[in-house]
């Protein structure tokens, strides 16, 4: 959003409203705590809006050293390296901050020094000059767009080679100079599975922007004949259709990245934006052919085609971007396999392609994303953390390492963090599958029920035979016991694919909740018990129903005679057809967070330890304050009962 979030503590409040004027004045967007929603949590928007900010601009003062709040948001601020200092009465920043710049602001911004460093830095950190400031009369014009506003679409390349099968080849080019772009400039590009769906007419620069809110388009041909191509590209300016620049390249196959770096620069000198040459190679052509091939994929299949890529492979033994495929592919096969030891067997060849991916390039996003995807389910918290941070330092605006941050987040109860991060990642690719029926859960999580509804209309109309969508869709229909909703989503007679075996079971599940009665509530007992007396553990998934039904003490009874040992383990994972102990932390789970014991099921699961050492709280902690002190409860747990290994 670019937004510049304004920290302060309460008695200063007078020049935090001079600060954001003037920054308003200035061009840019000022956010602080006056715009709190009344209906949305406290820590949750302040994390939000700390997270998407551009800048944090703490205002220290003799109170803002003491205010806890500030403090807070100064260290996010810090962590994110978006923080900018300023002393409204002369007081220094408190240790740790004192090694930081602080800029003497008394006065306030009339202080026309130190606003004016202040601006330089606010300007820096949002990736550009500072915007003209408004005009002053009573029409003042809008502030010229930034640089950072420009959000760049890549579309599919035309393929004028006279073989319908090398459209995928053409696609590929126009994929792979989307990349170069991203990694060698400061662009804002939106992701391949959007811009890629817009094909034909629909490549209209107005149809661009309604789609994709794009600024501008790069759009192009490719020719290829024997060991030649030859590329066109242009780009335009969507809101006016000005065609800003466009140019040929003719080269040889063999060095198509090379190609696509030339043209990526060219693109970068158009914009006027900065850019960086990398290193580039040669490839074989016949494995970039395969490696094309073996990602188009549609969402009922879980990552890429594995053979194709392992051939890839044994052709090209440098060719990265196969060996991050594999690693994801591995990754994804393991994780969702509830077989102990075929878990282990995906462990093992995700370990080699991961390998091979970091001694390519150390700087792997797609290796660290693997990596963190096959972490025991509980017990490695921090480090999963430091996995996706590393991937998103690399790829900030990779969709998937966005994801992958977002649920990393909720794994641990932060749902307001996964609903920011899963936002971005929604934007940077707003027609992928995964970010649209992700985003979608995670406005019904987060109590935005009537905007996932509308949400997952829209996706569910323009994707009517998708099983992921329609199976998302389905189980926030029963966590929200959106009866209606769920009909009209489980009548829908096309194959759902690997989905169908889930939507059996949110079936059943549903028609148990619908006519609950004493019999049924006996059957579920009995059920859940029976794996229990099987396994030594229990499915977490309808544990939060059954509480909300009336099973509470049956259900912490069952809970406290489990065992979770085995999530603690290298491949340790939940029973099958269970996605994620995050359910624990959704609303169908409220009745169950509200009862103290369930601050007991988290020591054992290692959340507390984890809270307590990263001062990273759920959002529960506030959800939970009318009925015990989940903060003392969970130290004094942490303490008592300490988690395995």
């Amino acid at each position: 959003m670019g937004e510049v979030f304004i920290s302060y503590a309460r008695p200063t409040q007078a020049l935090a409203e001079q600060v954001e004027r003037a920054l308003i004045a200035a061009g840019h967007v000022a956010w602080r705590d006056s715009a709190l929603p009344a209906h949305r949590a406290y820590s949750d928007v302040i994390e939000e809006r700390l997270l998407e900010a551009s800048a944090v601009i703490v205002l220290w003062s003799k109170d803002a050293v003491r205010s806890e709040w500030v403090r807070s948001e100064a260290n996010k601020g810090r962590e994110l390296g978006k923080l900018v200092q300023a002393s409204l009465d002369r007081t220094p920043p408190p240790m740790p901050f004192d090694q930081l710049h602080c800029v003497d602001l008394e006065g306030g911004p009339s202080n026309s020094e130190g606003w004016r460093k202040v601006l330089e830095s606010v300007a820096d950190l949002a990736g550009g000059a500072a915007a003209t400031p408004l005009l002053a009369s009573n029409h003042a014009l809008p502030p010229a767009r930034r640089s950072h506003d420009r959000l760049l679409a890549v579309l599919p390349f035309e393929n004028l080679s006279g073989d319908p099968e090398f459209a995928y080849f053409s696609d590929g080019v126009a994929d792979e100079i989307l990349h170069a772009i991203i990694k060698t400039t400061g662009l804002r590009v939106i992701a391949r599975s959007s811009s890629f769906q817009l094909r034909g007419e629909a490549k209209a620069p107005a149809n661009v922007a309604h789609q994709l809110k794009a600024t501008h388009m790069l759009d192009g041909t490719v020719r290829r004949g024997g060991g030649r191509v030859r590329v066109t590209a242009e780009l335009v300016e969507c809101e006016t259709q000005t065609l800003l620049w466009g140019d040929r390249f003719d080269s040889e196959l063999t060095d198509i990245l090379a190609l696509q770096d030339e043209i990526a620069e060219a693109v970068a000198t158009a914009l006027r934006t900065t850019f960086a040459a990398r290193e580039t190679r040669a490839i074989d052509p016949v494995a970039y052919d395969l490696y094309l091939r073996a990602r188009e994929l549609d969402s009922s299949k879980l990552g890429y085609d594995i053979p194709v890529l392992e051939e890839v492979t044994s052709i090209d033994p440098d060719f990265l971007p196969a060996w991050e495929g594999l690693a994801l592919s591995y990754a994804t096969k393991g994780r969702w396999n509830a077989d102990a030891s075929v878990a282990a067997d995906w462990r093992a060849k995700m370990d080699r392609a991961v390998e091979q991916a970091l001694a390519i390039d150390p700087r792997s996003s797609g290796a660290r994303i693997a990596q963190s995807m096959m972490m025991p389910t509980c017990g490695a918290f921090l480090e999963t953390e430091r996995l996706v941070a590393e991937a998103l330092n690399y790829s900030p605006i990779e969709a998937f390492a966005l994801v992958a941050a977002s649920s990393t987040a909720a794994a641990v109860g932060r749902n307001g963090v996964a609903f920011a991060y899963g936002r971005k990642a929604y934007e940077a690719d707003p027609l992928h599958l995964l970010t649209v029926g992700w985003y979608g859960a995670l406005l019904a999580t987060t109590g935005r029920t009537h905007e996932a509804a509308a949400h997952f209309d829209a996706a569910i109309e323009r994707w009517p035979d998708d099983g992921f969508i329609r199976i998302t869709a389905l189980g926030k229909d029963l966590e929200t016991l959106d009866w209606a909703r769920f009909a009209r989503h489980a009548r829908h007679p096309g194959n759902l694919g690997i989905y169908g075996p889930w939507r059996d079971l949110l079936v059943q599940a549903e028609s148990d909740l619908r006519n609950w009665n004493p019999e049924i509530a006996a059957r579920s007992l009995a059920q859940e018990r029976a794996i229990l007396s099987a396994t030594g553990t229990i499915r977490i998934s309808p544990l939060g129903h059954m509480v909300r039904l009336g099973l509470r003490d049956e259900v912490f009874q069952m809970i406290d005679e489990a065992s979770f040992d085995h999530l603690f383990t290298p491949n340790g994972r939940l029973l099958a057809g269970e996605v994620t102990l995050a359910l624990l932390f959704e609303p169908a789970a409220r009745s169950m967070q509200e009862d103290p014991r369930f601050v007991r099921l988290c020591a054992r699961l290692g959340f507390c330890s984890y809270w307590l050492e990263t001062g990273r709280w759920p959002d529960c902690v506030a959800e939970t304050a009318p009925f015990y002190d989940f903060r003392s409860l969970a130290e004094a747990e942490a303490r008592r009962l300490p988690p395995p290994g």
